[in-house]
C-alpha cells in the first residue's frame, strides 16, 4: 500500500511538472507573437514586408470588396466647370499619326479663351507591335475646343522622360509643360508663341543622381486675378 501511494504521488508530480512546462511553452509562444506585433513598423511601404506579416498572422488582410460592373450611360458631360456641359462630347483623335503612342494625358484650358487647349502626353515611336524611342512629354494644341488638333509628337523643348503636366497662365500668353528630364530631375518647357516653339529648363536635380529620379512630378499655376501670387 505504501509503495502504491508513493507511485501515485510520483505520477502526480510528473503530471504537474509536464503541465507547467507545457504552459510555459504556450506562454512563450504567445509572448513571442506579442513581441513581434509590437515590433511592426507602420512606416514601411513595401508589399513584401506586409505580405510576410500577413502570412504569419500578425496583421489582418482586407477581404475583396465586390464591385458592380460599370454601365455605359453615354459621353455627355454635365459639370459646372465645363462650358456647354449639356452638349454631347464626341471622342476626337488628337493625332492621325499611326507610328506613335500617346499616353498619360494632361490637358489645360486657356483661362482667357476656353476654345484654346493645351494637351501633353507621354509620346513614343511605334513600329506596329511595340514602342520604341521615347520622345517624352509633347505638345498638341486646339483652337476650337478640341474638335481639331495640331502640334508635335516630339518632346516639348526636346526629348525627355515624360510624365506630362500642362498649364497656361491667366492671360494665355504663356504655356507650360512639366516632365522628368533626361537626367531624372524636374524639367519645364515654356512657350510664348502659342506652342509654336518651346524652351526647356531644368527646375530640379535628383539629390543622389540617376537612382533618385524625381517621380512623380506635377505642376500648377496660380491664375486667381486677386491673388498676390498670380502667375506663379
Amino acid at each position: 500500500m505504501k509503495k502504491r501511494n508513493t507511485l501515485l504521488i510520483a505520477l502526480l508530480i510528473s503530471f504537474l511538472a509536464a503541465e507547467t512546462t507545457f504552459g510555459q511553452k504556450q506562454g512563450s509562444k504567445t509572448n513571442s507573437k506579442d513581441e513581434k506585433s509590437a515590433q511592426i513598423d507602420t512606416r514601411i511601404d513595401n508589399m513584401g514586408y506586409w505580405t510576410k506579416l500577413a502570412e504569419e498572422g500578425l496583421v489582418p488582410v482586407a477581404q475583396p470588396i465586390p464591385i458592380k460592373p460599370a454601365v455605359y450611360t453615354g459621353s455627355q458631360i454635365v459639370a459646372k466647370s465645363v462650358m456647354g456641359g449639356k452638349e454631347d462630347s464626341p471622342d476626337v483623335p488628337v493625332t492621325s499619326l499611326t507610328n506613335v503612342t500617346e499616353t498619360e494625358v494632361s490637358v489645360f484650358v486657356n483661362p482667357s479663351d476656353v476654345d484654346n487647349l493645351l494637351n501633353s502626353n507621354n509620346s513614343t515611336s511605334w513600329n506596329g507591335s511595340a514602342a520604341g524611342s521615347l520622345y517624352g512629354a509633347n505638345s498638341f494644341l486646339s483652337e476650337d475646343a478640341g474638335l481639331t488638333w495640331g502640334g508635335s509628337q516630339q518632346g516639348a523643348g526636346g526629348s525627355n522622360w515624360g510624365d506630362p503636366t500642362s498649364a497656361i497662365n491667366l492671360d494665355g500668353t504663356r504655356m507650360y509643360v512639366g516632365f522628368i528630364n533626361s537626367s531624372g530631375g524636374q524639367g519645364v518647357s515654356h512657350s510664348t508663341n502659342d506652342g509654336n516653339t518651346w524652351t526647356s529648363v531644368q527646375a530640379g536635380t535628383p539629390p543622389g543622381g540617376f537612382l533618385d529620379i524625381l517621380d512623380k512630378n506635377h505642376m500648377w499655376i496660380d491664375n486667381s486675378p486677386s491673388s498676390p501670387y498670380e502667375g506663379y
